[in-house]
C-alpha cells in the first residue's frame, strides 16, 4: 500500500503544477489554491465521480474479519458480513425492486485458504438481505499462525430469486504468531471501531482511546511510548 502511495506521490511531484493542480498558467498556488489577491479562484478539479444509478438493485456483499489481526493466543474469532442492497455499488440482484429485502435470505459458503490450498470452511450459513456487520463465529483449530495472510473466499447464492445467481467476494485474514521480542501489537475492531493493544507475553487485549498522537520519549525516566 505504501509503495503504491509513494509512487503516486512521486508521479504528482514530477508533473508541472498546472497539470497537477489545474491552476491556470501564471497563477501561483498554495495547497492547490490561488493565494494572490490579483488571482481569481479556479476549479481545482480532482473530485470523485459519483457512481451511476442502477435501476436494478445491487448486492454489495462484503466479508471481513472482525479484528484487523488475530494472534495465536486468541481462542476464537469471527467474521463480519454485509449483505447491503444499493442502487450505486455492487452486483445485479435478481429480485423485484418492490421486494422487502429483509424477507429474502442469502446462503453463504466461506472458504479459508493459504497459497490456494483449502484450510477451513464455513458452509451453508443463511443471512437476510440488506444487513450490515452480521457476525459469524470463526474457529482457529485448523489454522497455523503465520506472517502472511490467509485468503477468505465467500460464495453466496440467493434463495427465491428470479434466476439462479451466485455472488463471490474475497478478503484477507491475519492470524499471527505471538510476539517474542518484548514488543506490542494493536488492532482495530471493525464492528465497533475500537482500538486495543497487547504487550509482551500478555494474552489479554486492553482497550485504548487514542485522544492524541504518540511518540518515542528521549527522556529515560519516562516510558518509551507515551501520549504527548
Amino acid at each position: 500500500m505504501w509503495t503504491t502511495f509513494l509512487s503516486v506521490a512521486a508521479g504528482l511531484a514530477s508533473l508541472p503544477l498546472t497539470r497537477a493542480f489545474n491552476n491556470p498558467p501564471g497563477v501561483d498556488i498554495w495547497c492547490g489554491k490561488a493565494y494572490r489577491a490579483s488571482n481569481a479562484s479556479f476549479n481545482p478539479g480532482g473530485w470523485f465521480e459519483q457512481p451511476s444509478y442502477s435501476s436494478t438493485p445491487l448486492l454489495n456483499l462484503k466479508v471481513r474479519p472482525r479484528m484487523s489481526i488475530y494472534l495465536e493466543t486468541d481462542a476464537k474469532g469471527s467474521l463480519l458480513v454485509d449483505t447491503t442492497v444499493s442502487h450505486l455499488v455492487g452486483d445485479p440482484l435478481p429480485v423485484q425492486t418492490s421486494t422487502n429485502y429483509t424477507d429474502q435470505h442469502i446462503h453463504v459458503n466461506i472458504d479459508i485458504s493459504a497459497d490456494k490450498t483449502p484450510i477451513a470452511s464455513i458452509t451453508n450459513y443463511t443471512l437476510p438481505l440488506d444487513i450490515t456487520k452480521a457476525e459469524i463465529p470463526l474457529s482457529f483449530d485448523d489454522l497455523t499462525p503465520k506472517l502472511t495472510p490467509y485468503t477468505i473466499t465467500t460464495t453466496a447464492s440467493l434463495s427465491n430469486s428470479i434466476t439462479n445467481t451466485t455472488f463471490t467476494t474475497s478478503s484477507e485474514l491475519f492470524y499471527l504468531p505471538q510476539r517474542t521480542d518484548g514488543g506490542s501489537a494493536t488492532r482495530i475492531d471493525h464492528r465497533t471501531g475500537m482500538l486495543s493493544y497487547i504487550r509482551n507475553q500478555s494474552v489479554t487485549w486492553t482497550p485504548i482511546f487514542p485522544y492524541t498522537y504518540y511518540g518515542t520519549s528521549p527522556v529515560p525516566s519516562l516510558p518509551s511510548t507515551h501520549p504527548v
